[in-house]
């Protein structure tokens, strides 16, 4: 489904529409952008119309949540829930700042907690996950100042290449300690 509209000091999140599939293309297409991207050796993923359209339709299915992240009218970026379990109260979360100029500017942190804000405190959500290769720094460090615990690790060598895959956690009771943690004042 497409997630509902939210806002943060900075940043939205908004459903996405058809017009930005041209974007979406665009961004996929991107090799630079998308190396990290958990679509990178997904065979369809090889081709970036397809790609866009396959991850736009995938915003319709029950068990996924896409949004668009929006800054001053425009969008940057997406972020997702995919492989979501509403029994478990579980999803797989990613995040993708699309455009360059916007990369290394702290959206992802706050696209992640608009969206964290919203799986946790209104889908009443139990847990996320969000995988990472090991050499994508970014993004991991992204995932541990949102309060991601590591929790595993896997080979996914493919494709005559070696690559290590981590595994991250958030769960409620972390979610509500960086609360916590960051409503408390500052001397």
């Amino acid at each position: 489904m497409f997630g509902p509209a939210l806002t943060g000091r900075r940043l939205a999140l908004r459903p996405p529409s058809v017009r930005d599939i041209p974007r979406l293309v665009r961004w996929l297409g991107d090799a630079e952008i998308t190396r990290y991207w958990w679509t990178r050796d997904v065979p369809w993923a090889k081709r970036p119309a397809l790609a866009a359209l396959v991850l736009f339709a995938g915003g319709l299915r029950p068990n996924a949540i896409l949004w668009m992240i929006t800054r001053d009218g425009e969008a940057i970026g997406l972020s997702m829930i995919r492989q979501i379990d509403r029994t478990k109260r579980h999803g797989m979360v990613a995040v993708l700042i699309g455009e360059r100029s916007e990369q290394g500017k702290g959206f992802a942190a706050e696209a992640c907690a608009i969206r964290n804000d919203f799986v946790f405190g209104r889908l009443d959500f139990d847990s996320l996950t969000a995988t990472v290769l090991a050499d994508n720094t970014a993004s991991r460090r992204l995932l541990e100042r949102s309060g991601y615990r590591l929790i595993g690790s896997k080979d996914a060598s493919g494709a005559g290449k070696h690559q290590d895959v981590l595994l991250f956690e958030l769960t409620r009771s972390d979610y509500a300690r960086m609360h916590v943690e960051r409503s408390r004042p500052t001397n």
